[in-house]
């Protein structure tokens, strides 16, 4: 690929994650803004019961948007979705600023949550197809970058602007990536590319530039012949992965009045009738049950509040903003090791000694639940927390990301990470609403073991039931979703 087109992959890139970082400042949004409304300086008077709709209502837009995402992603395209999906962003930004009621807010964080939603959604879609086998792994990863970005800088924003400035800067993030993003091209143009660049590579493994007797001479060589038969499993694997895409008859049409549905030709059928493509999405959605079972959400939610424990050694506020500089950090470093190490590998490796940090933060609330004497042990919660937290984002919440984007065909990409995106959200939700819940039940030290377990539990279990796609092309990842069992 020349040096142009890699370059203007990057720009692409960079430019539509700005989308997330709103994603991400959506999020993050409460946190310094709730506060300021229940003060005194506010213009707007608000209930406790309006401040958790405030806060929780953009959830509910996310969900909107990844409904509406389907509608035109696969009409009207990557990048017009994108661009069309950042107009209720801009609109939510406006209202927030301009609301003297808590119902404008109310309206505001809907349509905002449905904005950054429907984004990312397509995002994620644009994404993995921009890139190749060499550099989508780095390009999925981006947008866990981008959304601990985007909660980093609203969490400084909130810190040392007012809650004007602060709503006024990000209303800039949604402008600027509109004006910049309609310079770029649209997903189809790369996948052009990808696919021409295949075909030269398919053209010079046909053709060896040899001569009849040089070809005999080489073939008689074992290093050769290890090559060609390792060529024609690809090429027959290939081959008949496009057979299998190819339908062998006319499926029958539901008809309704005038017009008719084909069911069996929707990508709803597509990626619920192929064993492969279930597979891939029951891979998909079960690492998302780890990520959010080992408490990564409840961690983002209720940090501040874990954090205020006897002995601590860092202000609860303090250690939100270390533990989300701490996430960036570890988004930058992935950056440089996801296309270096398995994926599989890292996933084992994270999941593993994320389980081992949470179990130690659960031993220590057992001593201080049980009256022992933890004033020597006030740094363990920060600093296990603050692994659980590099190594969870590095590696499990990365492969989450990207595998979404790898294990799964163009025709069914969309409506894929449509119903991975509701469910993660879905489950997120249960498990921010009942975590309070559960600690006057259980304990916290119990809700620690329980996350440690679920994250050792769901890394062991996807470890050997996903397929390794790093450097793989679409054809050899499908191939390998054929495999019921995957040994390291």
């Amino acid at each position: 690929m020349s040096g142009n087109t890699n370059l203007l992959q990057y720009a692409a890139t960079v430019t539509g994650s700005l989308t997330v970082v709103g994603y991400g400042a959506i999020a993050a949004w409460a946190s310094p803004a709730i506060p300021y409304l229940e003060s005194e300086k506010s213009e707007i008077l608000i209930t406790k019961d309006q401040s958790s709709w405030i806060a929780s209502l953009y959830s509910l837009g996310f969900l909107i948007g990844f409904f509406m995402n389907p509608i035109f992603v696969d009409r009207i395209g990557r990048k017009w979705t994108l661009i069309l999906f950042s107009l209720p962003q801009i609109t939510s930004w406006l209202l927030i600023i301009s609301a003297k009621s808590h119902i404008t807010l109310y309206i505001a964080r809907l349509i905002g949550g449905t904005g950054y939603g429907g984004g990312l959604c397509a995002l994620t879609i644009y994404i993995s197809e921009i890139g190749n086998k060499n550099n989508r792994g780095i390009f999925l990863v981006l947008i866990r970058l981008s959304a601990g970005t985007g909660f980093l800088f609203t969490t400084v924003l909130g810190a040392f602007f007012t809650y004007n400035q602060m709503n006024f800067v990000l209303l800039m993030l949604p402008i600027t990536f509109l004006v910049l993003f309609l310079f770029m091209p649209d997903s189809s143009y790369f996948l052009e590319i990808n696919k021409r660049l295949e075909g030269e590579e398919m053209k010079k493994m046909n053709s060896f530039g040899l001569e009849e007797d040089e070809n005999e001479s080489r073939l008689n060589s074992k290093e050769d012949s290890q090559f060609l038969e390792e060529y024609s499993k690809k090429k027959s694997s290939n081959q008949e992965y496009l057979r299998q895409r190819i339908p062998k008859s006319e499926p029958k049409s539901w008809k309704l009045g005038k017009n008719s549905f084909n069911f069996r030709e929707s990508s709803l059928w597509k990626l619920i009738g192929n064993p492969k493509n279930r597979k891939a999405l029951a891979i998909v959605i079960f690492l998302g049950f780890t990520v959010v079972f080992s408490g990564n959400s409840v961690l983002g939610s209720f940090g501040q509040k874990i954090l205020t424990h006897k002995g601590a050694i860092m202000d609860p506020k303090n250690g939100m903003v270390f533990l989300s500089l701490l996430n960036v950090f570890a988004c930058l470093i992935s950056t440089q090791i996801v296309e270096r190490v398995k994926r599989r590998t890292l996933l084992l490796y994270s999941g593993v000694i994320s389980s081992i940090s949470l179990g130690i933060v659960g031993v220590f609330f057992c001593m201080d639940k049980n009256a022992m004497d933890v004033s020597y042990f006030g740094w363990v919660p920060i600093v296990f927390l603050s692994m659980y937290d590099i190594l969870i984002s590095a590696g499990t919440c990365n492969i989450f990301y990207i595998y979404q984007g790898e294990l799964f065909t163009n025709d069914v990409k969309s409506v894929a990470v449509t119903i991975i995106k509701l469910v993660y959200i879905a489950v997120s939700f249960i498990s921010i609403l009942e975590f309070l819940k559960m600690i006057e039940v259980t304990g916290i030290d119990w809700a620690f073991w329980i996350f440690g377990s679920c994250c050792a539990v769901g890394t062991v279990i996807v470890y050997f039931i996903a397929p390794e796609s790093k450097g793989k092309t679409l054809a050899e990842i499908q191939e390998s979703l054929d495999v019921k069992r995957f040994v390291p």
